[in-house]
């Protein structure tokens, strides 16, 4: 990737200066609790400069305040169109300003101009709110405790614009900041719920893959992304009940799974103050898959292998549950880490006699730590594959009778029954949003002249999924409208999410 670097200008003028105070002075309580200052800016490709100029106007509802935007390492990019700049913000006046903290930009000309990385969205309901406002969150860049005193430069943020054609373009940006500490605020974290549980577990990261919309009582409503850690705050002024949802920016089918309530309605109360209590615990957590998909740690490792040789460490099997098609258990075990591998193993072929049976095994590597920490996980474990091994040996689904036997010999039996449904027909349409992850939406003609929904989800998800999800997408990413197939899955909600699939030639 090719940059240009240009020249920026930053030009600041004061418009209104406030009385000398001290860190503790707050505004009246007749005024607003919020300062502000507007610019006007600019970008000129010829002269490779871009102007951010203030302006004699404090925005409505707004005290004024006096900061200046602090540009650097203006880059320009040809191939992808488009600008960016690094913009650090200083306190110039002599209040000190607190979270939240915001750059909000608007009325980009030409229209076709806009932020590509903003952390807030704001909805265009009426006058208020023009289209197009976006907004950049400092209140993690102001320092310590939150707070930009006088004379001090809160780190810098990278605004990146789209521009195409790379044609000048301007825009207004508005400063706002709050006068007092603790403002109240809706936040919460985004995370990643690997098992499903609607709690995040310490081992589950931040979710990066879309944001939230928060709406006020007054019907406004606004866009937040999560930072780095996961953490979104939105500030609230508002009494009354506040609409909070989950909003993903994927573009494919039934590729994300919301775990805790969405949308989530919060009821903020008024303080003592009058201002609304603050709530920080509207979290949301996001399975990286479709909601009818078991979350599984992993597959079951079908071996033709005796199982006497399959190497194991000690564990103690707390419990053992199968819930539709996945195992799922309950360990504990000695070591340094909670960070041990664990593969679940079954025998094939299936033996005889009716149902069809085989013999499961935990595998477990304590990785050869000698410490004595004791630690417990829970372990899930997908046994599609054994209800594929009935079909490849006996031509359709049936039951499997299990038995697991953990590591010190003791057994529990288990039912494997079959939830694969199987149609054959030719392939009407394939909708392939995404190509690259997946995420296809298939019609089949059966054979009896039906027509038939068929769903795979998307490869995107966190943990990297099994490698029979990679070959079966390779398969289906293959396939042409009239060709005659037989796929397997599991229906849900009218559809069959695919499990397999094979070709035929008529």
């Amino acid at each position: 990737m090719t940059f240009q670097r240009g020249t920026l200008y930053l030009l600041s003028f004061l418009s209104l200066l406030l009385p000398a105070c001290t860190d503790s002075t707050a505004p009246p309580p007749n005024k607003a609790q919020d300062g502000g200052t507007a610019f006007d800016g600019s970008f000129e490709p010829d002269a490779n400069s871009f102007v951010l100029k203030r302006v004699d106007v404090a925005p409505p509802g707004y005290e004024p305040i006096y900061v200046d935007l602090v540009g650097s390492n203006l880059l320009v990019d040809p191939t992808q169109e488009t600008v960016s700049i690094d913009v650090a913000v200083r306190n110039a006046g002599p209040l000190t300003l607190y979270a939240p903290a915001t750059i909000w930009l608007n009325r980009f000309v030409p229209q076709e101009v806009m932020p590509l990385n903003a952390d807030f969205a704001l909805d265009p309901i009426g006058e208020s709110f023009p289209p197009g406002k976006y907004g950049y969150d400092y209140s993690g860049l102001l320092g310590e405790n939150g707070a930009l005193r006088p004379g001090e430069s809160s780190e810098a943020k990278s605004w990146v614009f789209r521009d195409p054609g790379l044609g000048s373009f301007a825009f207004a940006a508005t400063a706002a900041f709050a006068l007092v500490p603790d403002r109240p605020l809706i936040a919460g974290v985004m995370f990643s719920d690997d098992d499903r549980n609607g709690v995040r577990d310490a081992n589950e990261g931040p979710y990066h893959a879309g944001g939230v919309r928060v709406e006020f009582p007054s019907g406004t409503a606004v866009y937040a992304s999560p930072d780095e850690a996961g953490v979104y705050r939105v500030s609230v002024d508002e009494t009354g009940l506040h609409r909070v949802s989950f909003v993903s920016i994927l573009a494919c089918v039934a590729c994300e799974c919301v775990t805790t309530p969405n949308p989530l309605e919060v009821f903020l109360v008024p303080g003592p103050d009058g201002r609304p209590q603050s709530f920080e615990d509207a979290h949301f957590g996001i399975y990286p898959g479709p909601c009818f998909d078991p979350p599984p740690d992993s597959t079951v490792v079908l071996t033709e292998r005796d199982p006497e040789a399959i190497e194991q460490d000690f564990y103690q099997l707390l419990s053992a549950e199968l819930v539709g098609e996945t195992l799922q258990l309950r360990v504990g075990f000695s070591g340094c880490g909670p960070d041990h591998p664990f593969t679940l193993y079954a025998g094939r072929p299936l033996t005889e006699p009716y149902p069809a049976r085989t013999w499961m095994l935990l595998s477990h590597d304590d990785r050869g730590e000698l410490c004595a920490a004791y630690w417990e996980t829970s372990l899930s474990f997908d046994l599609h594959p054994i209800e594929l091994e009935h079909v490849r040996q006996y031509g359709a689904p049936g039951d499997v009778r299990l038995r697991f036997e953990d590591f010190v010999g003791i057994g529990r039996d288990f039912l494997l029954q079959p939830e694969l449904e199987f149609v054959t027909g030719s392939v009407l349409q394939i909708d392939d949003a995404t190509p690259v992850d997946g995420g296809v939406s298939i019609q089949l003609a059966t054979d009896n002249n039906e027509v038939v929904n068929l769903l795979f989800s998307t490869l995107f998800t966190v943990t990297p999924p099994p490698q029979w999800r990679w070959d079966l997408y390779e398969l289906i990413a293959s396939l042409e409208v009239g060709e005659y197939v037989r796929a397997g899955g599991v229906r849900v909600d009218g559809r069959i999410s695919l499990r397999e699939l094979t070709r035929f030639v008529r």
